[in-house]
């Protein structure tokens, strides 16, 4: 908006009120008191023109500047455009003004032409104050952007990151799955052996593993297969009694014990069926024969014990069978020679020596005599140890092949699922609290019978 000087003389519109003004300024023109007085306003205004024409110059700059900087924020940036447009357009509106105002300002009181410069100049630099303080802005939201957009960066790489993650986890799945599966037998091989002494579940469990490692098929899990050979050997030739077999052997020997006749029985002569007298003595004495013996003693023979007597001396070598089968289920080697010995002593002292059960009695005593029920026991952890070593070193299985191994009968489908032969199935109770359980009699059966 143009304003309008009141010292400034109206304009006719005419052109026969321009002729006055026109020789009016040429007599003006003429004077130099006039002249000296006008040239002062007209540098002032010339100065005021240059201002304003640098702070346009700066505030166009600012935004080319500005507008080459920005690099994100479209529509903001139109925002910005569009307002230093209307900052242009201001000040070249007052560039207008000021230049009419400096063609008025020749017949005009400088003063007073000054005085309107100075407040223009002075709305000028608010202009450009506001102008900076829009850069300013401008450049601490495109910070924050920046700032932001680093952030978000920030997050998608973790969170590509954790999705790789994820994604080996997923792909190393299977793999850890048959360590796992592999490091359970070998754990369990060596804890059947130690704490069951169950010899055959333990090379059972080192045979699947052996399936398992050699259906990996990796090089680097050959020293492993060394270390399971190894164990297996050293189990092989373990000599531990087979339960089943010694079971079967005491059982028969308790069977016979009802049927041994004691010292004496043999000798007794109350045979009256030979007889062949006639009359009532014969008949009386054969009715009188089943309930009086008559038999011959000697020093060096013992008395035949009472009937009640003879029926706890079988129960006594009954219980003393039983012991020696408890101290072999137990282990215990101390506890079942003493057991077969007081076994042995007592059938020797109280039932007849050349009768036949008696003397196959006192051979199956004096074959288990032979026998270690407390061998010693190898150390079979190496392999649970080395594997356990290499998947701390981060050694990883590849995928198994999911086919049946080479040689698994069909006892062994289930290596792949970490299948151990069920206990109940082999006779064996897994029991923690029974090491010696009576089922573990049934295990090996045919083995012992192999060494027996």
């Amino acid at each position: 908006m143009n304003v309008e000087n009141p010292l400034e003389p109206t304009r006719p519109d005419s052109p026969d009120a321009t002729e006055p003004d026109t020789a009016k300024e040429s007599a003006a023109s003429g004077s130099s008191d006039g002249a000296r007085r006008k040239s002062p306003g007209r540098g002032l205004a010339v100065l005021a023109l240059l201002l304003a024409l640098g702070a346009a110059a700066a505030s166009g700059w600012l935004w080319w500047t500005d507008f080459q900087a920005a690099g994100e924020g479209a529509r903001r940036q139109a925002d910005e455009a569009d307002r230093i447009g209307e900052l242009e357009a201001r000040l070249d509106q007052r560039l207008q003004r000021l230049q009419s105002d400096l063609a008025a300002a020749s017949d005009s009181d400088g003063s007073a032409q000054l005085a309107a410069l100075d407040g223009r100049l002075r709305r000028l630099e608010e202009d450009a104050s506001e102008a900076r303080a829009f850069r300013a802005e401008r450049t601490a939201w495109a910070r924050t952007l920046q700032a932001s957009l680093e952030g978000t960066n920030a997050r998608l790489s973790g969170l590509e990151s954790r999705l790789d993650a994820v994604a080996a986890r997923g792909l190393d799945a299977q793999a850890e799955a048959d360590l796992a599966e592999l490091d359970y037998l070998l754990r369990l091989a060596q804890e059947r052996l130690e704490l069951f002494r169950d010899v055959r579940t333990a090379d059972r469990a080192l045979a699947l593993a052996d399936a398992h490692v050699a259906a990996f098929d990796n090089p680097l899990f050959s020293g492993l297969r060394r270390e399971i050979a190894a164990a297996r050997r050293e189990i092989a030739v373990i000599d531990l009694p087979d339960p089943a077999v010694l079971d079967r052997e005491l059982d028969g020997v308790q069977d016979r014990l009802a049927r041994l006749p004691f010292r004496g029985e043999a000798g007794v002569s109350g045979d009256s069926s030979a007889a062949n007298e006639d009359g009532w003595w014969a008949r009386l004495k054969s009715a009188l024969s089943g309930l009086v013996t008559v038999r011959r003693t000697s020093d060096e023979s013992e008395l035949l014990p009472a009937l009640a007597d003879q029926t706890l001396i079988r129960q006594r070598a009954w219980l003393e069978i039983e012991r020696v089968r408890l101290a072999a289920m137990r282990h215990d080697a101390a506890v079942f020679e003493s057991a077969l010995e007081r076994a042995r002593a007592t059938i020797q002292r109280w039932f007849e020596p050349d009768d036949r059960h008696t003397r196959a009695v006192l051979q199956a005593l004096e074959s288990a005599a032979q026998l270690d029920v407390d061998p010693p026991l190898p150390d079979i952890g190496a392999p649970w140890a080395a594997l356990r070593a290499m998947r701390g070193a981060g050694v990883a299985a590849p995928a198994v092949n999911q086919a049946q191994p080479p040689g698994a009968g069909p006892g062994e489908a289930g290596a792949g699922n970490g299948a151990v032969e069920d206990p109940a199935d082999s006779g064996t109770s897994v029991d923690s609290g029974h090491a010696g359980d009576p089922g573990d009699a049934g295990d090996s059966a045919g083995r012992g019978a192999g060494r027996r």
